[in-house]
């Protein structure tokens, strides 16, 4: 679609001055001149669309594709390095937390009810809007009534 639109306005944009340089440099005949003029510009719009599909679609890519395949690199080695590091930090956790008794394993223990009693706390302190505290409450109400 933008090549054709850049086509047609290409087209009328330099028309005229396509009819002039070909007339006054190399063709001395009006008639040939008036003759060839169609298929210069059909020529100058092929070229145009080729680059402007180029230079918006391929190129790009290309780019993109460089970069990412340098990045890997420089993850790859970064986790090879770190990864002996990450071990023994995860293993001296692992050994503290054993150590000291401390749960790994994550408790949710809130409910909607709490969740609710929260927003309603903000909302009397002046920390969550009147607006937003009314959208969680009939929130929490309609998942209620889903329940």
């Amino acid at each position: 679609m933008v090549a054709i639109l850049g086509g047609g306005i290409g087209e009328s944009a330099l028309k005229p001055l396509y009819r002039g340089n070909f007339k006054s440099l190399f063709l001395w005949a009006i008639g040939l001149s008036q003759l060839l003029l169609p298929l210069r510009l059909y020529w100058l719009l092929v070229s145009l669309s080729y680059l402007l599909i180029l230079f918006q679609n391929v190129l790009p890519l290309l780019i993109l594709k460089m970069v990412a395949l340098r990045v890997v690199g420089i993850m790859n080695f970064s986790m090879f390095v770190f990864k002996p590091l990450v071990w023994f930090f995860d293993t001296l956790a692992n050994v503290f937390f054993r150590l000291f008794r401390i749960s790994t394993v994550r408790e949710d223990g809130m409910t909607s009810e709490d969740i609710f009693a929260v927003v309603e706390a903000g909302a009397e302190a002046g920390v969550l809007k009147n607006s937003r505290a009314l959208s969680h409450r009939k929130y929490f109400s309609i998942c209620k009534r889903v329940q």
